[in-house]
């Protein structure tokens, strides 16, 4: 999760717009979504342990 949060930071210290998270996600991951100057869509995620 620590990478998660800190990749979120890290796009948004370099103009991205984080659109959701970072969180929990109901199918067992963490993630964020974020949208970078180009407009892409990029979703960040790690896969949470049981």
């Amino acid at each position: 999760m620590e990478e998660v949060d800190s990749k979120a930071k890290e796009l948004q210290a370099e103009g991205c717009v984080v659109l959701s998270g970072p969180g929990r996600a109901g199918d067992g991951y963490y993630e964020f979504e974020t949208l970078h100057p180009g407009n892409n869509r990029i979703e960040v995620t790690a896969k949470l342990s049981v």
